[in-house]
């Protein structure tokens, strides 16, 4: 049949004689997979139904260091004719088919892991993807992994195992996939956190030795401001888990300086380094360029830090003039006309609103009215607001929030808070302001 190697009519006809419910282990097992693999020049290749399968190895950075401590195992493949095929359409060949998707999972990382020992790179990680499937279906670990790390003389906890977990519903199957390698003596990454099914609560359960973001998460950073702001705190997260994070698909000087930004551990993409076949080729892009970049960063204009110590000393100015007898709106006059600003208001001790929101005239027409009901603060109270207790904590300091929702307005602000005695009693100044300020 055009297209079919020796190999696959051997085991086809295995499969067709076989009678005695054996497993897929006497199609694929160590020594099958391991006569799909042969010698081309320096590199090593595999047959998979005619098509044949190669080895490319991407660099995954570290800045820390400076230098690769990782690869990640690419198949590259081409058909009869010497075109390529994509990954997709290769693994596409196989839905449905069970056994024929176990046997090319093998092969590919097969080679990888025979490919990587050849080229020696060090002391580096090596990320080996397993296929969904491959993890639901687990009678077929077996002791194929087990023997080709024996054989490729790389020792387990120089390999990472990538799972794509939003492609896996069943928690149990996951679960249990990460045991078995984890018992072998490999590392776990999460690959594309942040699609699909992802949830940090399966990443606490599971508990992953790496994480790797989502291309799209990393992509929308430069262009989002918002989305910018959000993800040191989603890094954060995944750190207090436990895990290392790499931002994946990296591919502009903007999408790295917002990566490291984010405190993100490790890179990997187009802007640090191509997939190449041999690992000594691999070129790396010096981080100097995105050092320069976090350096100079926000030089050209006001950046967050600065416009804030701006309008903190505008907040000292207004809680004086409240000390001394004034009204909010007298007070805050220049403060609330400024732009970026949304509203000033007072509080009691006891985080009870006194009075009416001081609103920013220019903000009467851009606060949505579908949040109508939650704009009138009579009776409210944010005693449960940590910008209130943080003040009321530490009396006559400036506190500045973290980015949030706004209840009286929705909208995203952070707030700057002050406690201060006026008269017998204690009342704390607020002042809300856009966040992210470029939209000030």
């Amino acid at each position: 049949m055009p297209g079919s190697d020796p190999a696959d009519d051997t085991i086809a006809k295995e499969v067709d004689q076989a009678g005695d419910g054996r497993s897929i282990e006497s199609f694929a097992d160590f020594e099958r997979i391991s006569q799909r693999i042969q010698a081309d020049g320096r590199r090593l290749i595999g047959q998979f139904r005619g098509l044949r399968l190669q080895s490319a190895f991407q660099p995954i950075f570290s800045f820390a260091h400076p230098r690769p401590v990782g690869y990640e195992a690419l198949a590259r493949v081409r058909d009869p004719l010497g075109q390529p095929v994509s990954p997709a359409a290769l693994f596409s060949r196989s839905r449905g088919d069970d056994e024929g998707l176990v046997l090319l999972d093998r092969t590919c990382r097969a080679i990888h892991m025979r490919n990587f020992a050849a080229s020696d790179p060090g002391m580096c990680w090596l990320f080996l993807n397993v296929h969904p499937q491959v993890i639901l279906d687990r009678p077929w670990y077996s002791t194929f992994f087990a023997q080709m790390l024996e054989t490729s003389g790389i020792e387990p906890h120089r390999i990472v195992i990538e799972v794509v977990e939003s492609e896996i519903a069943n928690e149990g199957a996951l679960a249990e996939a990460v045991s078995f390698y984890r018992d072998l003596g490999c590392l776990v990454a999460m690959d594309d956190f942040g699609s699909g099914f992802s949830n940090i609560n399966r990443i606490w359960k599971i508990r992953p030795d790496i994480v790797k973001l989502d291309r799209d998460f990393i992509a929308q950073a430069p262009r989002n401001p918002s989305f910018r702001q959000w993800l040191p705190r989603l890094v954060s997260l995944l750190h207090e888990v436990g895990c290392l994070v790499v931002a994946e698909g990296v591919e502009t000087e903007g999408e790295a300086v917002a990566a490291m930004e984010a405190d993100v551990d490790l890179f990997q993409g187009y802007y640090f380094g191509l997939p190449v076949e041999t690992i000594g080729a691999a070129a790396i892009r010096p981080p100097l360029a995105v050092h320069n970049s976090l350096r100079h960063r926000g030089s050209g204009g006001e950046d967050p830090g600065r416009l804030i110590r701006r309008f903190v000393g505008m907040v000292v100015e207004a809680q004086t003039g409240l000390a001394g007898g004034a009204s909010i709106a007298e007070a805050a006059a220049v403060l609330v006309g400024q732009p970026g600003v949304q509203r000033c208001f007072l509080l009691d001790a006891d985080g009870g609103q006194v009075g009416p929101n001081l609103i920013n005239p220019s903000r009467a027409e851009r606060d949505d009215r579908k949040f109508e009901p939650l704009r009138d603060p009579t009776g409210a109270n944010w005693v449960q607001r940590p910008y209130f207790r943080r003040a009321v904590a530490n009396p006559g300091e400036i506190q500045v929030s973290r980015p949030y929702l706004s209840l009286t307005g929705a909208n995203i602000c952070l707030t700057l808070s002050v406690a201060f005695e006026m008269g017998p009693r204690m009342r704390v100044f607020c002042c809300d302001m856009d966040w992210p300020p470029e939209a000030a």
